[in-house]
C-alpha cells in the first residue's frame, strides 16, 4: 500500500525530523511532480496502513513538543496524509488533543476528553 504524506505546509525543521525518523526513513520517495509530497510504502499492507503512520507522525509532534500541526487524514484523498496547522484542522472539523494527540469531530469532545487530564 502506497501512503502519500503532504509536507507542503510543513517548516523545513519539522520536515527534518519527520523524514529522517527511523521508522520512515529507508521507506520514504519523494513524489516526483509534487516537491511537498513524498511517498511511504507501507509494508505490511495492512488496511490500517494509514492509521498506523498518523499515529506514528502524531507521536513524533508530541514527543517533539509541536502543538502547532496535526496529521489528519485528507477529506478528499484518503490515501494522503496532511500535516497542517492546528487552526486548518479545526477549519475541517478536526480537533486534537495536544496531550495525546487523539482526535474529535468538535470541541465539546476534546473539552470532555481534555478533563481525563487533569490531575484530582
Amino acid at each position: 500500500m502506497v501512503i502519500k504524506l503532504d509536507l507542503s505546509k510543513v517548516p523545513s525543521t519539522l520536515k527534518s525530523v519527520i523524514m529522517h525518523q527511523s521508522k520512515f526513513a529507508e521507506r520514504i520517495q519523494p513524489e516526483p511532480n509534487q516537491p511537498g509530497i513524498v511517498i511511504i510504502q507501507d509494508e505490511n499492507g495492512s488496511e490500517n496502513g494509514i492509521n498506523d503512520v498518523k499515529r506514528i507522525i502524531t507521536d513524533i509532534l508530541i514527543q517533539s513538543k509541536i502543538r502547532d500541526f496535526v496529521a489528519i487524514t485528507d477529506p478528499v484523498d484518503p490515501q494522503k496524509i496532511l500535516i497542517i496547522g492546528k487552526k486548518d484542522a479545526e477549519r475541517l472539523d478536526s480537533f486534537h488533543c495536544h496531550h495525546c494527540g487523539m482526535e474529535f469531530i468538535d470541541e465539546i469532545q476534546l473539552g470532555i476528553h481534555q478533563r481525563l487530564h487533569l490531575p484530582f
